[in-house]
């Protein structure tokens, strides 16, 4: 069985992923939860990560842990009038975090 790792996967599109990968897969979420929600997804805390993908030495951490053979990113700030208001942390987010992902997982690539 694969193990997965979705970024971002206790938000709206996160969440239905998730549980569509579920029935053939081992799936771990990483999630801040800034915009997502816990009870979004029916996963064993054991296989969610409450990080930040800003945070860079986490989450090394628990790609490293985990070992995936697949990565699904979609931690973003992706609500447009939030990121009108708020640009510099979503240009943070948004390319710092993917940055961040990409090199994170890079030794199992």
């Amino acid at each position: 069985m694969e193990r997965v790792i979705v970024t971002g996967g206790a938000g709206f599109i996160g969440s239905a992923i998730c549980k569509y990968l579920q029935s053939n897969a081992e799936v771990f979420v990483i999630d801040n939860l800034s915009f997502g929600s816990r009870q979004f997804i029916e996963i064993d805390d054991t296989h969610f990560f409450n990080e930040d993908i800003l945070n860079y030495q986490a989450l090394k951490k628990v790609v490293e842990q985990v070992k995936p053979q697949v990565v699904i990113h979609l931690a973003a700030i992706h609500f447009i009038p939030y990121c009108n208001a708020h640009p510099f942390e979503a240009a943070q987010v948004n390319i710092q975090g993917t940055m961040h992902v990409l090199e994170a997982i890079k030794p199992f690539a």
